[in-house]
């Protein structure tokens, strides 16, 4: 995340996995991340959506 936040200008950074995956949502928790939205798809069934703000990144002070 540390790159998209310094060599974009991205203010948010998205991660979507199946909702069902509990590992890749337990992980994007881990790095800072929030769950922002569920939602339904035909491939999924539901999309778990998290993100973190790059001023919400700049607070943890961390190297991910």
């Amino acid at each position: 995340m540390r790159y998209a936040f310094e060599n974009t200008d991205f203010d948010e950074v998205f991660s979507y996995q199946k909702a069902t995956n509990i590992p890749s949502r337990k992980v994007a928790e881990k790095i800072g991340m929030s769950l922002r939205e569920e939602y339904a798809d035909e491939k999924n069934i539901k999309t778990s959506v998290y993100s973190i703000t790059r001023s919400q990144f700049s607070a943890m002070n961390i190297n991910v």
